[in-house]
């Protein structure tokens, strides 16, 4: 519980970029509305690479890709519909080639369930993620005006 108190807090007061707290909430967001390994198993391992690659903030991403299992469990019908819109709608051309294609044959896009889970927990990550960006840049401001207002107070004090 004390790891996880200083992870937050080191995240609040640390140098994460507002690019990194919504890449860790997409990504992780992204893998929490997988259907399962072996559905996507090519997919995972790309974005669980890419949530590495990009020094995104693996905290959030840990906690977002949480919540987004138990919405995506909750949600399920809605990812499926989403997916069939994909897969059979205006985009079916470019998904019958990525379906076909050697390496992409492992993403599993052929499942209605992990395209259209992978659309809506890209929204759904995006979302947090620009909503957590604003609240820890908000964070930081006010804390630093309040340092700088009591460094200042301090040194008015020092003079008299």
């Amino acid at each position: 519980m004390i790891f996880l108190l200083r992870k937050l807090g080191k995240l609040l007061r640390g140098n994460a970029t507002p690019f990194q707290i919504i890449a860790g909430c997409m990504l992780g967001a992204m893998l929490g509305f997988m259907p399962g390994f072996i559905q996507a198993p090519g997919l995972i391992i790309v974005l669980t690479f890419a949530l590495i690659l990009i020094n995104a903030n693996l905290l959030l991403a840990g906690f977002v890709g949480i919540a987004a299992k138990l919405l995506s469990l909750l949600i399920l019908p809605i990812s499926f519909y989403a997916g069939r819109a994909l897969l059979d709608g205006p985009t079916e051309s470019l998904f019958t080639s990525l379906i076909n294609a050697p390496v992409f044959a492992l993403f599993g896009f052929e499942n209605y369930v992990t395209t259209g889970g992978l659309l809506i927990g890209g929204l759904f990550g995006l979302v947090i993620g620009i909503l957590l960006a604003r609240g820890i840049t908000t964070f930081r401001t006010k804390m630093a005006d309040l340092n700088d207002c009591l460094l200042y107070t301090s040194d008015a004090a020092d003079e008299e």
